[in-house]
C-alpha cells in the first residue's frame, strides 16, 4: 500500500479537535476534498511537484479564507505536502512540513514515521530512532510497516 493512501485512509478515519470553528460533515464532495484528491492522484502518478503545488494551494486557501477545518485535517495536508517534498529530495522543506503536522497533531503517528524517513536521509540517526519509537508508542507497528523483524 502506498504511503499516500495510508495517510488518506488515516485522515478519513480520524477525528480531531476543531480549530475553534464548527464543521458540518457532508457526504458530497467539497472543493477542498477535490483539491486533496487531485493532489493525491498527482502523487500516485509520480507528479510530486504538481501534488506539492496542489497541497500548497489547499493550505493557503484554508488560511487566507479562514476555512474551518479540523487540526487533524490541516496537519494531514501538511504531512502530504511534506511527502511530496520528500519525493522531490527537498528534505528541509519536507522536514518543515512534518514538523508543522506534528506540532498541530502530536498524536499523528504516521507523521512521526515519515519524519523518521527524512531524518534518515539527512543523517540524523538519533532523531530517526526517536521518531520511530514515538510512532511505535502511538500504536503503529513500525516493524511490520517497514518489513523488518
Amino acid at each position: 500500500m502506498r504511503f499516500m493512501m495510508f495517510l488518506l485512509t488515516t485522515l478519513a478515519l480520524s477525528s480531531g479537535c476543531l480549530c475553534g470553528k464548527t464543521v458540518e460533515t457532508d457526504t458530497t464532495s467539497s472543493p477542498l476534498q477535490d483539491m486533496m484528491m487531485r493532489g493525491s492522484d498527482m502523487y500516485d502518478q509520480g507528479n510530486y511537484q504538481g501534488a506539492a503545488q496542489q497541497y500548497t494551494t489547499l493550505i493557503n486557501r484554508i488560511k487566507s479564507e479562514d476555512i474551518p477545518v479540523t487540526t487533524t485535517d490541516l496537519s494531514s495536508y501538511y504531512a502530504m505536502r511534506g511527502m511530496c517534498y520528500y519525493e522531490l529530495a527537498d528534505y528541509r522543506a519536507a522536514l518543515d512540513d512534518l514538523n508543522n503536522a506534528i506540532e498541530m497533531n502530536p498524536t499523528f503517528a504516521e507523521a512521526y514515521l515519515y519524519r523518521a524517513r527524512i531524518h534518515l536521509k539527512l543523517g540524523n540517526e538519533e532523531a530517526m530512532r526517536q521518531d520511530m519509537d514515538k510512532a511505535q508508542q502511538l500504536g503503529l507497528d513500525v516493524k511490520e510497516i517497514l518489513g523488518v523483524d
